[in-house]
Formats: structure tokens, C-alpha cells, sequence
């Protein structure tokens, strides 16, 4: 139904969610135990259609739509923050009017390193971070 759509629509997006400051909600690994533990006595096909949604939405987050929009964000930061240090060093009385913009930049760039870190600690099976890990 609606509420299963809506979860997976997320899914493809986002593969960690901040409950409160450092606090992250990590939807593969959660998720996952959550379906793999989960027995469906009568072994339903809408039990089946729902975990092969969810394991898709989770496969597409981590391998696909997520990967590309986390790169064009970091891209996108990066590239924010050198013009404004440009501008900034060319025009330092325009700190004031621009501070909402840099606090902005910082917010979602605190976000991308958590991501990022967290992402490092706790990679979704499959990829290729955590095939390493267990070789080393």
C-alpha cells in the first residue's frame, strides 16, 4: 500500500537517518535483520512482494541512486565553499549578508561527513568496503 511505497521512495535516497545529533538510524543493516528475522507462517506472497521491495529499495540505495546523489552533493559543497572563500577574501564585508548561506553549508556539509563516516563504519552488505574489511 501507500505506507510501503512511501518507505521505499526513501529508501532509494537515504540509507542512514539522523535521529538526534550523532545519532543515525542506519536503514540497511536495520532493516535487513528486521526481514531476514521476520517468518511469514502462511508464506504469503504479499509478505514476499513487501521484502523483495524493501530489499531493492536498499540495493538501489546503496549501489545506485544514493551513491550518485551523496557524490554530487560533496561536488557540489565543495565547490560552494571555494566560492565563497573567494569571494570572502575578495570582499570581506560581505560576511554578514552571506552568514545564513555559510551556517547552511556547514549543516549540510557536518551531515556528508557523518554520512560519510558512519557509511565507512557500517557499510551494506555487498559492497565492496566491507569484502575488504574481512580480508585485512
Amino acid at each position: 500500500g501507500v505506507p510501503l511505497g512511501l518507505l521505499s521512495l526513501v529508501l532509494r535516497h537515504v540509507s542512514a537517518v539522523r535521529i538526534c545529533r550523532d545519532e543515525m538510524f542506519q536503514a540497511h543493516s536495520q532493516l535487513g535483520s528486521l526481514f531476514g528475522r521476520y517468518k511469514d507462517g502462511s508464506g504469503s506472497q504479499c509478505m514476499k512482494r513487501h521484502r523483495k521491495l524493501i530489499s531493492s529499495a536498499l540495493g538501489e540505495s546503496a549501489h545506485g541512486v544514493g551513491y550518485i546523489h551523496r557524490k554530487q552533493l560533496r561536488l557540489y559543497l565543495i565547490e560552494e565553499f571555494q566560492n565563497l572563500v573567494n569571494i570572502l577574501k575578495d570582499f570581506p564585508s560581505l560576511l554578514p549578508p552571506k552568514l545564513p548561506i555559510i551556517l547552511g553549508a556547514l549543516a549540510l556539509s557536518r551531515d556528508a561527513i557523518l554520512q560519510h563516516y558512519e557509511h565507512n563504519h557500517n557499510p551494506p552488505s555487498g559492497s565492496k568496503a566491507k569484502k575488504r574489511r574481512g580480508t585485512c
